[in-house]
């Protein structure tokens, strides 16, 4: 492979560290057998300049001449060869359900198998009837951010998955959308170079069509199955689209972040477009079985409304007494009789749904039938109505489940995972954090630590060592909106950008009072005090809570997927990963270089993920099979020396 290196020198001081900027004054190319993506531009780097700590990492290399001078050898770009997902395996969580929230949720017409999407990057077939895993799909993923999914749509027949999300964007540059069949479990095609994130996926009821709804006003796109050709599009969309439905007649409708729900005839052509509601914005859509009606569901407030299926007038909104939180997900059952709402509402711990007879429509007395049954204990993401009645979902927990036409559950999968939700104030360490402590449950109870050097998992807290909370205060540093969804953060009255729809969820400063670092639901931020960025890098779920050790040197994080993991300060390399069971006994601790150190038995939850290219799925190979070659306790705890 033939690529691009270019030389680059430069220094800045900032007190004890060494920012480093960038100054090209030097190229040439050579041959080599490296792959992966390189940055789209140099990070800034710091150094301690002691000398005693300097990162390492795979696409950059260092020398220090003095010191005031650092000279780079790095590499920026690919001069030839195709850019394909990386080739070394990747170490991956495998413990029989998903780990990260789940997104989307699809069956075929019999509803005999459930298709799951989730944010760990995995596709997993369930038994319709009792919920059992029967598969697992795995599309090309990076470390980072590529390979989460979002959306899922299944084939009438039943023979064709359709997956998307934040999909091959690292290699790409261009999102896609991969096809599996369902029998074989292999990837059958792809959709490339679509603009944006996919939020959504459906199948037309003839299984002739896939419309795909995009993020950052990209909009609807309706693509033909048997030859991939696009055949239908709408660009003027106004913001994030996050639901697409066909009915029977083959017309499509969608709800739009910008307040329009949108109706197309067969020929993918624009019907009507109307904001229902001023200032709401339209979450899903669902057409009646005979395609009269459509049901919208909103965010924020508890809102639903039934609107016409020809022109998008209002019909009717169901009772929504005593609704509390939003319900955004609707759906409407396979008989035409019952309306379906989640979200948000909740009752004491439970997410609830609410299920109205005759339609939702109101009595005499302005009231409807309905009935709010519990479901799960977080975020309801979709509602599926099946053939049989019954109704399946899924939610962040991450739960899938299924109610039979009574609603009476007839299962409920959770998963391995440990929430850390509201772990920020209770995520301690030692001051070298080879030391973590951590809570199985929330607000802190059911305590336990972690111990890298002996190898151990206790309940409690260690007596013979004091731990370290999170600094999250210090004088002449006032930041504000660092927990809130809805106000800016800001530092000192300057607001700090984040990305659209990126939410701030940990914060912790470094004990020296030299930076902080900000934990969001896309980023793991470093900035210094006064608010400049360092770095920033992507990681595999949202960031709960984050410390710091004493020294600067660690940054120890833990994420919604239920892992807890370990980052070098002066450029953000993940060095260290650990995932305690929520059996409260098992546990797995590898790094990069895929070595590991598990419990007794407990090898068998983590495996390799190997890409096979772009447009072929990828293999999963458990750790177990590999035998003891890589299981090395030993370099592990050289980690904090």
């Amino acid at each position: 492979m033939n690529r691009s290196y270019s030389w680059f020198v430069g220094t800045h001081p900032i007190g004890d560290w060494w920012r480093f900027e960038w100054k090209k004054i030097g190229k040439i190319k050579i041959k080599t057998l490296g792959g992966g993506e390189p940055p789209p531009k140099p990070p800034t780097l710091f150094f301690k300049n002691s000398g005693g700590f300097i990162p390492q990492s795979f696409d950059f290399f260092a020398r220090r001449a003095s010191y005031s001078i650092f000279i780079w050898f790095a590499l920026v770009a690919p001069v030839t060869a195709e850019v394909i997902p990386p080739v070394a395996p990747i170490m991956r969580l495998e413990g029989g359900m998903h780990t990260n929230m789940i997104r989307g949720i699809a069956s075929n017409s019999s509803g005999n198998f459930l298709a799951t999407v989730s944010l760990d990057k995995t596709i997993r077939l369930w038994s319709g009837a009792n919920g059992e895993l029967l598969q697992v799909l795995r599309i090309p993923i990076n470390q980072g951010r590529d390979g989460k999914l979002f959306a899922v749509a299944v084939s009438p027949n039943g023979e064709t998955i359709a997956v998307g999300g934040l999909t091959g964007l690292d290699w790409d540059n261009y999102i896609s959308v991969y096809f599996f069949n369902k029998s074989s479990g292999a990837m059958i095609g792809r959709i490339p170079n679509l603009p944006s994130v996919i939020n959504h996926l459906a199948f037309s009821m003839d299984g002739r069509f896939l419309a795909i709804v995009l993020s950052k006003k990209q909009g609807l796109r309706i693509y033909n199955v048997q030859n991939g050709q696009l055949v239908g599009q709408d660009k003027e969309y106004a913001a994030d689209s996050f639901w697409v439905d066909f009915d029977s007649y083959g017309r499509v409708v969608t709800a739009c972040d910008d307040g329009y729900v949108r109706l197309y005839d067969p020929k993918f052509q624009l019907i009507t477009k109307q904001k229902l509601v001023e200032t709401k914005r339209p979450y899903s859509v669902a057409f009646s079985p005979n395609g009269d009606k459509i049901i919208v569901g909103f965010r924020g407030p508890p809102l639903v409304t039934v609107v016409d299926g020809q022109n998008l007038s209002i019909l009717y909104q169901p009772d929504l007494t005593d609704a509390r939180g939003s319900l955004r997900v609707v759906a409407w059952s396979k008989d035409g009789k019952s309306i379906y709402a989640s979200g948000d509402l909740r009752n004491n711990n439970w997410h609830l749904m609410r299920w109205w007879s005759n339609e939702g429509k109101l009595n005499e007395q302005q009231k409807s039938e309905y009935i709010d049954l519990p479901i799960s204990t977080n975020t309801v993401m979709q509602l599926l109505p099946l053939l049989d009645g019954g109704i399946a979902y899924v939610a962040t927990d991450p739960a899938v489940g299924k109610l039979d036409s009574q609603g009476y559950r007839l299962f409920h999968k959770t998963s391995p995972t440990v929430s850390f939700k509201d772990i920020a104030p209770f995520l301690k360490i030692s001051s070298d954090g080879s030391v973590v402590q951590f809570s199985y449950a929330a607000k802190g109870q059911q305590p336990a630590f972690f111990d890298v050097n002996s190898m151990t998992l206790l309940k409690g807290s260690p007596g013979s060592e004091k731990l370290l909370a999170p600094i999250t205060e210090r004088p002449n540093f006032v930041i504000t909106g660092w927990n809130s969804k809805t106000e800016p953060m800001q530092l000192n009255g300057k607001t700090i950008k984040l990305n659209k729809n990126e939410v701030p969820y940990s914060l912790a400063i470094d004990p020296q009072g030299r930076f902080f670092v900000l934990g969001t639901n896309f980023f793991l931020r470093l900035l210094t005090l006064q608010g400049e960025e360092h770095w920033r890098i992507p990681i595999p779920g949202s960031v709960f809570g984050i410390n710091i050790t004493e020294n600067g040197r660690f940054i120890v994080a833990a994420l919604s997927n239920g892992t807890i993991r370990w980052y070098l300060s002066g450029m953000g390399r993940e060095v260290l990963a650990f995932f305690p069971h929520n059996d409260q006994r098992n546990w797995v601790l590898w790094n990069q270089n895929r070595l590991f150190s598990a419990s007794p038995g407990a090898e068998e939850m983590l495996g390799w993920h190997f890409n096979q290219g772009n447009a072929k799925e990828a293999k999963f190979i458990p750790a177990a099979q590999f035998g003891v070659k890589y299981n090395r306790p030993d370099i592990l705890r050289r980690t904090f020396k």
